[in-house]
């Protein structure tokens, strides 16, 4: 289990394929976390950089007091990119 500690939240994630590929960013559903991919990811095509996360208060990332705004969530996975 990976978590990245941001400034301003913890995020779980996990990286499938190859580390070195072309990143392709899976952001999953309200409601759900990143187990969503699991049946996908072998349907996709080898040498890409898959990342996958759990959104803030989904699955197993931190749970900071709601509402949670698109701006937050896009912050949320820039940083997690960077």
């Amino acid at each position: 289990m990976k978590i990245a500690k941001l400034d301003h939240i913890d995020l779980h994630y996990r990286v499938d394929g190859n580390p070195n590929g072309r990143p392709v960013v899976f952001a999953n559903s309200l409601g759900t976390d990143l187990r969503l991919w699991d049946a996908v990811l072998p349907l996709l095509p080898q040498g890409n950089c898959y990342i996958r996360y759990d959104k803030r208060g989904h699955g197993l990332s931190a749970c900071p007091p709601a509402p949670y705004s698109m701006g937050s969530l896009v912050r949320d996975v820039e940083a997690l990119l960077d």
